[in-house]
């Protein structure tokens, strides 16, 4: 933390329980707190611009450390930073404490270990029973807890549980009134402490059996309107910064430490020396954290595929902090950034080509055409990627230049309208407009293509409107023609199991993408991170849907670590099962329809790559052709990642690239 954010570190060796108990580690960690402030010249530290931090239980203790120092009268506590804390010992039903997967396989934190640490530091005796089933509780220490939070009837699911389950017991236990303390359960505080909180940030994990406490003290802290207070959740598990040293460290501690630095930036003013070294550690651990590429083993051109990388880390982090500084959104930057390709485009790229900007059925497309070519020719209409929100014509025309040259066809690439200021289904909508038009009038002189020929494609999120529409073709055909072939570029097939052995599998990653960041532009709906853990269904919905994600047709090889379904057995949340419901649709997930419907697809191709977490899907989606008879060719490239295929020209050239490109013309010709 020093090295990323320039300030000196004090790392506190309280003492451990279960030698010592409750008061004691607290009391160390304020007397160390003390004594620095107080004799702050010793330690050469501004005494005004003084940071407390702690993760888990040490992110309990830093807050009620902060305390006891504000009620005596020291310098301001300038900031505390609380990495996936531990702010209560009293519930232990709340959300977060009841979804037992993925925690279980993922989290440093599990239940047993939480009741060890609560008897250890409190002296107490409770069983897992007791604590996980809340039997330690009456029913006035359940209605205390949440009038101390100022929730009233705001978890009526749970209330619903406690009482169906007959879990409260009628008298408390002995030892419950500790755990009421608010120096062991500071999320209890009143009010009036709470308003006084300096600049805060919480770290959240979505994998965490904690992540209920770090909700409720934000949402406090909002409530009582108390400034500059950021929460940040990440998809990654319980103690994750434990690793941050270690050869598998995860994107994700680098991340958070990354943001705790800007944080610590943003809250504090100091002195041009200070500024001169925070800048200076703040560019090292950028430079680091851009040159970083984990997983990044068994691909080929690797400092090309850094460098590529760190374009997008860079543009990720503008857009973030655009964001944070109420300048911009996140979306508008990174789409804003992916557009300046068209500035650095190749001379080469559209040698021998006619490109016309126009627009069908009041939709702007790119129609690229062979020179020299008065034929009516096979036609691809393309749907470029980039995640329902970002990409146009310009960042995917080195693809299109590239099939209408070499496979000597007509390429019409479609500019269709993004998210989130269009949200689902405009973008789709437009895509089937325009291939409705082309297969209906395609042969006229403007367009003049052979309309028996024509190829529906697209990659990522553009392969999902090729999946989707060719399918909306094949159930209600709008004319003579429909659409001769489908080709899915690492396509996203559906989203009703994000636990796929892909989701779960570490690999490298070009583009930090997530898809509740996604939905949530795309279905102008909050999605929020707990998707990752299967939450936005119910158990009914698993049991029906689950037949169409079938893992066994995942290859085995990917099947080493995560063999089954995981989650099928939990109910998810309310809020995000509403929030959510339409990625359940064939519209969203082409992959959740009936076998009679994929027969009727026509011949298809798909690409898949090895680093990218849609991987089982297509596998899943390829398989379920072949078992019906479709006509499939499935090229599989495993030491490459999502999006390779953008790169056939210019500095960043991949040879994977052409190689993918080599092996689609070919398939092409053949076929169309």
């Amino acid at each position: 933390m020093s090295m990323y954010t320039g300030a000196i570190v004090i790392a506190v060796n309280y003492q451990l329980t279960p030698h010592v108990h409750y008061p004691t580690p607290l009391e160390d960690g304020i007397k160390v707190a003390r004594y620095v402030i107080n004799n702050y010249q010793e330690f050469n530290i501004d005494p005004t611009n003084v940071f407390l931090s702690g993760d888990s239980a040490g992110g309990g203790m830093a807050v009620v450390v902060e305390r006891h120092l504000r009620r005596e009268h020291k310098p301001v506590i300038r900031g505390v930073l609380l990495l996936y804390p531990l702010l209560q010992l009293v519930n232990f039903r709340l959300s977060s404490y009841r979804t037992y997967l993925p925690y279980r396989l993922l989290s440093l934190l599990r239940e047993d270990i939480l009741v060890q640490v609560t008897n250890f530091y409190m002296n107490t005796t409770f069983s897992d029973d007791e604590l996980f089933n809340n039997r330690h509780l009456s029913q006035d220490d359940y209605e205390n807890f949440f009038s101390k939070l100022n929730i009233h009837n705001l978890d009526q699911e749970m209330t619903d549980d406690m009482n169906k389950r007959g879990l409260l017991s009628k008298t408390s236990h002995p030892d419950t009134w500790k755990l009421f303390d608010e120096n062991v359960s500071p999320l209890l505080a009143d009010d009036e402490i709470l308003r006084n909180t300096p600049a805060t940030f919480i770290v959240a994990c979505t994998y965490d059996i904690l992540l209920s406490d770090a909700q409720l003290y934000f949402n406090r802290l909002q409530q009582l309107n108390v400034k500059n207070i950021m929460y940040r959740e990440y998809a990654i598990f319980h103690g994750v910064m434990t690793f941050v040293d270690f050869p598998v460290a995860f994107n994700e501690a680098f991340d958070i430490i990354n943001d705790s630095a800007q944080f610590v930036v943003n809250i504090t003013t100091l002195v041009n020396a200070q500024r001169l070294a925070i800048f200076g550690a703040i560019v090292a651990s950028i430079i680091g954290y851009l040159y970083q590429a984990p997983n990044i083993e068994g691909i080929s051109q690797t400092n090309k595929v850094r460098m590529l990388g760190a374009t997008m880390k860079i543009m990720h982090m503008i857009g973030s902090a655009a964001e944070l500084l109420g300048l911009s959104t996140q979306t508008l930057i990174v789409r804003k950034g992916s557009e300046l390709v068209k500035y650095v485009k190749d001379k080469d790229e559209d040698t021998g080509l006619q490109i016309e900007n126009t627009l069908i059925e009041n939709v702007r497309v790119r129609i690229v055409r062979p020179l020299n070519s008065n034929d009516n020719l096979p036609a691809i209409i393309y749907f470029h990627g980039g995640a329902f929100y970002m990409g146009s014509p310009d960042t995917h025309n080195g693809i299109t230049s590239a099939l209408a040259r070499l496979a000597n066809v007509v390429v019409i690439s479609v500019d269709y309208r993004l998210a989130p200021e269009h949200p689902f289904p405009a973008g789709l909508d437009d895509c089937y407009a325009v291939s409705k038009y082309v297969l209906q009038h395609g042969d006229s002189k403007k367009l003049r293509i052979d309309r028996s020929r024509v190829a529906l494609a697209g990659d990522s999120a553009g392969g999902n409107f090729a999946a989707i529409n060719a399918m909306r073709f094949a159930n209600k055909p709008v004319g003579e023609y429909l659409p001769r072939l489908q080709i899915l570029i690492y396509p996203l097939l559906q989203l009703f199991d994000v636990m796929l052995p892909s989701y779960l599998t570490p690999h490298y990653i070009f583009f930090p993408y997530t898809v509740d960041y996604t939905l949530s532009a795309y279905l102008n709906q909050k999605i929020d991170p707990s998707i990752y853990a299967n939450n936005h269904t119910t158990v009914n919905q698993k049991k029906h849907y689950r037949k169409y994600v079938d893992w066994s047709l995942i290859p085995s090889k990917y099947r080493t670590i995560y063999k089954h379904p995981i989650t099928d057995d939990n109910d998810g949340y309310s809020s995000l099962i509403e929030n959510a419901k339409a990625v359940l649709t064939p519209e969203i997930s082409p992959l959740l329809v009936d076998d009679e419907q994929l027969t009727k697809l026509p011949r298809t191709y798909m690409l898949s790559v090895g680093h990218d977490s849609l991987r089982d899907e297509i596998f899943i989606y390829a398989g379920r052709l072949k078992r019906l008879g479709v006509p499939i060719v499935h090229n599989h490239y495993e030491n490459t990642f999502h999006a390779s295929l953008t790169f056939l020209h210019g500095a960043f050239s991949l040879d994977i690239a052409h190689q993918m490109m080599g092996d689609l013309v070919k398939y092409v010709k053949a076929n169309l």
